[in-house]
């Protein structure tokens, strides 16, 4: 299994964090000019309490609910690197092997370094990759494996190997290892056009920016609701699915943060001790101990989950609204209290304590 065992302190009731949750969040909601929200919270490694709140869109009375889907964003990142760990498992991808041995990646700069690019460097965010490369060819900014910086390109070449090692699309790969398995009924890689929550402003007025792309993207697409992502959250980081000593490894610290997340082009003198990358999550050392976390930000749809790995306890939110990531301090602090490195090098503003 990979959860820590390591002692912690005796955790807060779910059923008193849940009810301080269920009569905050609206309140919370309201001063962040957040129309909906949904969340789940995890303990002792299974879903405990999930609840959704407000409304799809601002200015109608329809109500999110359980079964409400949102973009995942970057949440779409861990669910990649669990299909990729397994086929690791499975010697069917090795994270040590350049992937340009498994795949011609016709996107792949002429820099000799980009053929030296693994696995391990994609789902350690330490591929020379910037996050998106906008109307620019692909470019590496540093060596693969010198340092992190946060990339959502290298996910996508990631993808491109997982789909021709297994012959599928990701979807397909992703609905056999992670989605049938583990009962995510409400949950894909492709936005089928259902309806789902409308986006909103930094103020609170629906952002209409036209139908959202069907293209798969390991990096961003998934589409999910809170109950799913956090049975998906409980078995991966669980060990589900997982050769133990591949569990271990995916929380273990595989590059030191320097302060930064998008670092192409800033490097500093000292890496943090506190914050770390794994294999598809990101790592901070608290007082009670390791938490592995990751935010969601795609235009209108703010998202974030965190584990306190000696615990099992943690939560996943989801928000359609461009303040949602306001309300992250507000809902660590009633499910892990305590100091979080990983607040800070996320610089997102939040709602003034105490409200």
């Amino acid at each position: 299994m990979a959860w820590s065992a390591i002692a912690a302190p005796q955790p807060a009731p779910v059923s008193d964090i849940a009810a301080r949750l269920a009569g905050d969040l609206p309140g919370l909601m309201a001063l962040a000019k957040v129309p909906g929200l949904a969340i789940a919270v995890i303990d002792n490694g299974r879903v405990a309490w999930s609840k959704s709140f407000g409304v799809m869109r601002a200015g109608s009375p329809e109500p999110v609910t359980e079964t409400t889907r949102f973009e995942a964003a970057s949440l779409s990142k861990p669910v990649t690197a669990y299909v990729a760990l397994q086929l690791v498992d499975a010697s069917r991808l090795a994270l040590d092997t350049p992937l340009a041995h498994y795949m011609k990646y016709a996107d792949l700069p002429a820099d000799p370094r980009a053929a030296t690019i693994t696995a391990r460097h994609v789902l350690s965010h330490t591929t020379g990759f910037p996050n998106w490369r906008r109307r620019d060819p692909l470019r590496l900014f540093f060596t693969p494996g010198e340092r992190f910086s946060y990339s959502g390109e290298g996910y996508v070449y990631l993808q491109r190997v997982i789909e021709a090692i297994t012959g599928d699309t990701l979807e397909a790969a992703a609905r056999r290892l992670v989605f049938e398995p583990l009962a995510m009924t409400r949950t894909s890689f492709i936005n089928d056009g259902a309806a789902m929550p409308s986006r909103h402003t930094e103020i609170g007025t629906p952002l209409d920016i036209g139908p959202a792309p069907t293209a798969q993207n390991a990096a961003a697409s998934l589409v999910t609701t809170a109950s799913d992502y956090a049975r998906f959250v409980a078995a991966a980081l669980g060990g589900e699915r997982l050769q133990p000593a591949t569990a271990r490894m995916m929380l273990t610290p595989q590059v030191q943060l320097e302060g930064c997340v998008m670092c192409t082009t800033e490097q500093r003198a000292e890496r943090s001790r506190d914050l770390a990358w794994g294999l598809g999550w990101g790592l901070e050392e608290t007082s009670a101990g390791r938490v592995a976390w990751h935010w969601g930000d795609n235009s209108g749809f703010k998202n974030y989950v965190a584990v306190l790995l000696p615990a099992k306890r943690g939560f996943v939110y989801f928000t359609n609204g461009d303040n949602g990531l306001a309300l992250r301090d507000h809902i660590l602090s009633r499910v892990l209290p305590g100091s979080h490195p990983a607040s800070q090098l996320l610089d997102y503003k939040q709602l003034p304590p105490g409200v």
